[in-house]
């Protein structure tokens, strides 16, 4: 099966394997066999954190002008190190890996009947309405 099927298939059910630490960062990317791993559980039993206000004139913090901010940007962009280079894995073992995840979901997932029947029902309605 092609990479880019696979790609939509894991965006569309949400199963996209979590890298710790990210390819981009030049720390050692851990084993394909890593993203076979279950993913963590998002939901949390806990109450919610409050969410912050937004920042208005009274509670907006202040801004302190400092010497960085004052130079240039040029002069800023010449005192900046050299990217590292990622250091990436094997490509065709992560290809085959996360096919591996694509097909162990689709075997444990069961679509009910009744789910596939309103989500037809939904498409039709919503056509209909588009031409009428």
């Amino acid at each position: 099966m092609p990479i880019e099927a696979i790609h939509r298939y894991l965006v569309e059910y949400d199963i996209v394997p979590e890298l710790n630490p990210l390819p981009t960062t030049p720390f050692d990317p851990p084993p394909p066999s890593y993203l076979l791993r279950p993913r963590p559980q998002r939901g949390s039993t806990g109450s919610p954190a409050p969410v912050p206000l937004p920042p208005t004139p009274a509670n907006r913090p202040r801004r302190e002008p400092s010497a960085s901010a004052n130079r240039r940007r040029s002069s800023r962009l010449l005192d900046e190190d050299e990217p590292v280079t990622p250091i990436l894995a094997d490509v065709s073992e992560v290809q085959k890996t996360l096919a591996q995840v694509a097909q162990r979901h689709f075997q444990e997932y069961q679509v009910k009947e009744v789910e596939t029947l309103a989500s037809f029902m939904c498409v039709v309605k919503a056509k209909a309405r588009m031409r009428g």
